[in-house]
């Protein structure tokens, strides 16, 4: 049992040093990544209050644009003849910047993230097992359930967006099917087809080069924690 304590306040101090390492390197570099978002669809960035001095509203803000951009690759054909290619051209300028920019976010972040969910998995493990122990009063299973709870939701949080940025992006192709193309010259159906084969590149937040950040790798993240708590 004291190896184990001991255990979890070395973890718990690697995890306030992520905590600190990701307030003053990973959110200085973000106004980097933040200060050059020009996208064209500035409503979406004043819907979602998005400025430098609001970093945490990366992974809303690329959902939002990537969902933007699906409604305007769909009404692509609305326009004139003479806007068409200029629509075109538009999509695809976004599409580009959004990748670059999401990668850069990412690799802000990526590293971070890696340490945080193997801390992660290790806390949830260590605290399941203080909370069973015998040895362990009321109030100090009370308190390591809410300090559990609290590590879930700061792990699943990161997921949810993620995932839902990942969905909205994978969602973009649609967007051109849904336009008039079959109306169109084979020109523009030509240059549609190289905009659909930009869309679709998929902008993912990854926890270091070995796994997405998702819904489903947050659920293996409490699997795994689950089966070391039942080693111990």
């Amino acid at each position: 049992m004291l190896i184990i304590a001991i255990l979890l306040q070395l973890f718990e101090t690697v995890f306030i040093i992520t905590e600190f390492i990701d307030v003053f390197y990973v959110k200085e570099n973000l106004d980097l990544v933040l200060t050059n978002l020009k996208f064209s669809m500035q409503d979406i960035a004043n819907r979602y209050s998005l400025d430098p001095k609001k970093k945490k509203n990366i992974e809303r803000f690329t959902r939002a644009e990537l969902e933007a951009l699906k409604i305007d690759t769909a009404a692509i054909f609305d326009a004139s003849e003479s806007d068409v290619i200029d629509r075109i051209r538009d999509c695809h300028k976004r599409h580009i910047e959004l990748i670059h920019y999401s990668g850069l976010y990412n690799s802000c972040t990526s590293p971070i993230l890696l340490l945080y969910t193997f801390i992660c998995t290790v806390i949830l493990c260590s605290t399941a097992y203080q909370i069973t122990s015998l040895e362990t009063s009321k109030m100090q299973q009370l308190m390591t359930v809410i300090y559990l709870l609290f590590g879930v939701a700061q792990l699943f949080l990161y997921c949810w967006h993620s995932n839902d940025v990942l969905y909205a992006s994978m969602d973009l192709i649609r967007g051109p099917y849904e336009s008039k193309w079959w109306t169109q010259t084979p020109s523009h159906q030509r240059n549609l087809f190289i905009l659909v084969v930009q869309l679709s590149k998929t902008i993912i937040f990854t926890a270091g080069p070995f796994t997405n950040l998702t819904v489903a790798t947050f659920i293996n993240i409490l699997k795994g924690a689950y089966s070391y708590y039942t080693l111990l």
